[in-house]
């Protein structure tokens, strides 16, 4: 009995934790890694028919990060070269926020438009 409690409680704490972590994405077409809450990595829109660069950015580094797109059709991702950048949808900066190191980890945009992102952690320094 008090298993079957514990197990209870536990899944009950554990759709709460993943309720509030879904309800804080951004509204926006792809707010974070895997573009939502369930990290399906599907996109509810159609692809070009045929593979055409629309545009490219050059970063000042390598780009491991995918990109997330911001409500309003602004484009984040960030860069080895330590720098976080937003990207105008026709491929024009918007602007850079440089960071203490690489930025490898895809960026999210929080319910209020917050940027969110990690990035490599120098274990020198520990």
């Amino acid at each position: 009995m008090k298993r079957s409690v514990f197990v209870l409680l536990f899944a009950l704490c554990l759709w709460l934790a993943v309720s509030c972590v879904a309800s804080s994405l951004a509204n926006s077409p792809w707010p974070k890694f895997r573009g939502d809450a369930q990290n399906t990595g599907r996109s509810p829109y159609s692809g070009p028919q045929t593979p055409t660069l629309k545009w490219m950015y050059k970063t000042g580094g390598s780009v491991e990060s995918s990109p997330v797109i911001g409500s309003d059709g602004t484009i984040y991702v960030g860069s080895w070269d330590k720098n976080v950048y937003a990207l105008d949808p026709n491929g024009t900066l918007k602007w850079r926020f440089e960071t203490d190191d690489r930025v490898i980890s895809s960026p999210a945009i929080g319910s209020d438009g917050t940027i969110y992102v990690g990035q490599r952690m120098d274990t020198s320094m520990l």
